[in-house]
């Protein structure tokens, strides 16, 4: 899901992350599933184009701020333009709280401090404009409420009794995908799962022991918070990001059949897919196309984006056929070997002989290992090396996504072994790995704009650089 770029906070050992499949909006099974935090960022210095063969000289990195941070893992910090907004947990006073603070970068002086109860145990900032979206709440089935703060001033501009999702490339609306359960089937939220319990999560807050029956959307007003459109119930529901040429749109399945292109500011059905058959799972823009996944029998169709006509259709009795987006292509991944699939028509460019993971890279593949460890960039139409990354590494592949999808070059890190060094650079236009600096730090987590570089340290600091 659904995904939805988010930074959650996390202040206890359950995590939360957004599913790829199933969609947004749509309960997981099973309250013993373990998930690590997701950092949505956006890019670290040069901007990210497509051709130009030399790439230019790589800017230098500039401290300008450096604050303590609690020795335990579980702060946080998100950069939101000019403003670093840092989550700690304080145990010393009478009623445990989590302290929110802002921070100018320009000047490096506080803005605003405010404290959160620490029953209020997670915290998702989600960036929308000049809103600060915090999501409060969901341990253990427990109700979300969603607080919308002025990131200058801490200021509350607006409440909502529900999560809410943000769609990229969508600045005016947010949804609620409220999802309906059979009554009756709602768990006490003290009860313990067995090994063999399956129960379901709301988006939100409860816990329950059968699946839900459907899904209604609302549309919500991100300026004042106010709701602006509701859908009748949906059999199932996924977004498709905005881009640059196209707006985002929502995907509704009606319990008659056929899939409905909704409009998100409004609600209204833009045009309406027949003789669909599958569970839709996502929905991937790629260039002029939208290419639609789907499971039971599994398979994938692409349709273009201006008028929804169908330009191809791929299907497979049984599981094994999945495709996901690689850079401007489509990826069908195996055990042994990868496929790779022209989106403008579903059939095959090339394949890999060996198990792969791919990130896009602008007009370029990165190919990478399990542990996010970079190997090398690829011509995406042949397959051909492009140039070598050996060595650098990404810290989280949200932030990478991020930064592509602002049009802004990655950050790339390289530790230096046995030392508190690190070896900061960008992913280039051309391919390569450019070089900035190197710093005296080993840096476990860090978040980016496109002219700073916010990192926690192993000395229990939180240091920032601009760059440039």
């Amino acid at each position: 899901m659904d995904d939805n770029r988010i930074v959650v906070i996390d202040l206890g050992t359950d995590r939360y992350e957004p599913p790829s499949a199933p969609p947004a909006g749509w309960p997981r099974r099973s309250t013993v599933r373990r998930l690590r935090p997701v950092v949505a960022a956006a890019a670290a210095a040069l901007a990210f184009g497509v051709g130009g063969a030399a790439a230019p000289p790589a800017p230098p990195l500039r401290a300008i701020l450096s604050l303590p941070l609690a020795s335990e893992p579980n702060g946080g910090f998100y950069l939101l333009g000019d403003v670093l907004v840092v989550a700690e947990r304080v145990e010393s006073v009478a009623e445990p709280q989590v302290r929110l603070t802002g921070y100018e970068l320009t000047r490096g002086r506080q803005l605003w401090s405010i404290g959160r109860p620490v029953a209020i145990t997670e915290f998702r900032f989600t960036p929308a404009e000049n809103r600060l979206l915090l999501s409060e709440g969901g341990r253990r089935g427990g109700p979300i409420h969603t607080r919308a703060l002025d990131p200058r001033t801490g200021e509350l501009r607006w409440s909502y009794p529900s999560k809410l999702e943000v769609m990229p490339g969508e600045r005016q609306t947010a949804l609620i995908f409220e999802e309906i359960f059979p009554a009756g089937s709602l768990v006490d939220p003290q009860a313990r799962p067995t090994d063999s319990t399956t129960w379901y999560h709301s988006n939100a807050g409860g816990i329950y022991r059968e699946p839900p029956l459907g899904v209604v959307l609302h549309g919500i007003n991100l300026d004042t918070g106010e709701p602006r459109w509701t859908s009748p119930r949906m059999t199932r529901a996924v977004t498709l990001a905005g881009t640059a040429d196209r707006p985002a749109a929502v995907l509704t399945v009606p319990s008659e059949g056929g899939i409905e292109v909704r409009d998100p500011h409004t609600g209204a059905v833009r045009h309406r897919l027949d003789g669909f058959d599958g569970e839709l799972v996502a929905a991937h823009p790629i260039g002029d196309v939208v290419v639609l996944v789907w499971a039971e029998p599994a398979g994938a169709a692409g349709y273009s984006s201006d008028r929804w006509q169908l330009r191809w259709s791929r299907s497979q009795a049984g599981p094994d056929f999945y495709v996901e987006p690689c850079g401007p292509m489509l990826c069908r991944p195996g055990f042994t070997s990868v496929e790779v699939l022209d989106p403008a028509t579903g059939e095959q460019r090339w394949q890999l002989p060996e198990r792969a993971r791919f990130l896009p890279g602008g007009p370029f593949l990165v190919q990478r290992d399990d542990n996010e460890h970079l190997l090398r960039s690829l011509d995406p139409r042949t397959g051909r090396t492009v140039a070598q990354l050996t060595g650098w590494q990404v810290l989280d592949l949200n932030q990478w996504l991020d930064a592509l999808g602002r049009g802004t070059a990655p950050l790339l890190l390289s530790p230096t072994p046995g030392r508190d060094e690190t070896r900061v650079g960008v992913f280039g236009r051309n391919g390569t790995a450019i070089p900035l600096a190197a710093v005296p730090h080993s840096l476990p987590h860090c978040e980016t704009t496109a002219a700073v570089v916010a990192c926690r340290t192993r000395d229990h600091q939180l240091r920032v650089w601009r760059v440039g």
